[in-house]
């Protein structure tokens, strides 16, 4: 959920107009003429979001939630990339295709996974208060993002989207190196096969051999 609020994806849907407004060099008069062409590609930025989610819900169980959301989290580091480049270099067709093709990647990946993974990674005893945490920190990390990131937009300027890059590829390493695959496997089987607090996996490709032997896993009892 962190790093789902930390991609950039709410940047782009609640700023994408001032942004391209201002990519596109659009004066006070054009800006007053609605709709403005910054406004209608915010409309296309939101459309193909929800063609998005289709698209990732009919891949997933083909390829396994960890892989889409490691290629998925590259794809927008690299997007995000492309902004920046865009912006510095003033070519706002470049910044605008970016934002459309981040938007379309986010959303077919990272967007809705997360919401997923608690279901499918935490045992049913533990899924409740973890679930609501995972909420709550979505909630602060929304509102912490959504207040500074006009901040950050006047002190980056055109550069506004490297940090970003950063935190996309950290969920990229993220995917790559810790996060479970839970693809084909009981709750009881991801939980036996990655149990410990940090434990570093293979690579999203790979599957690890699952134990001879099944867990299984209660709640802990509670004293009378």
């Amino acid at each position: 959920m962190l790093a789902q609020q930390w991609s950039g994806a709410k940047g782009v849907m609640f700023y994408s107009t001032e942004i391209l407004t201002d990519r596109f060099h659009l004066t006070d008069e054009q800006a007053k003429q609605i709709p403005t062409i910054a406004q209608l590609l915010t409309l296309g930025i939101g459309g193909i979001g929800a063609v998005a989610v289709i698209i990732g819900m009919n891949i997933l169980d083909k390829v396994g939630r960890r892989s889409v959301l490691v290629v998925s989290s590259l794809a927008t580091s690299i997007c995000a990339a492309l902004i920046v480049v865009g912006s510095a270099l003033d070519i706002g067709p470049m910044v605008a295709t970016a934002m459309y093709v981040f938007n379309l990647v986010f959303q077919a990946g990272a967007g809705f996974i997360p919401y997923l993974c608690a279901s499918e990674l935490l045992p049913y005893y533990a899924l409740g208060s973890i679930s609501g945490l995972a909420t709550s920190v979505n909630c602060l990390t929304l509102f912490v993002v959504s207040f500074i990131f006009p901040i950050l937009d006047k002190a980056l300027k055109a550069y506004l989207f490297v940090p970003f890059i950063a935190t996309n590829l950290i969920t990229f390493l993220f995917g790559v190196f810790m996060m479970p695959e839970a693809k084909g496997k009981s709750i009881t089987e991801v939980v036996e096969e990655y149990q410990g607090p940090v434990r570093i996996v293979a690579g999203p490709f790979v599957r690890r051999k699952a134990s001879a032997s099944p867990a299984t896993f209660s709640a802990p009892k509670v004293a009378d």
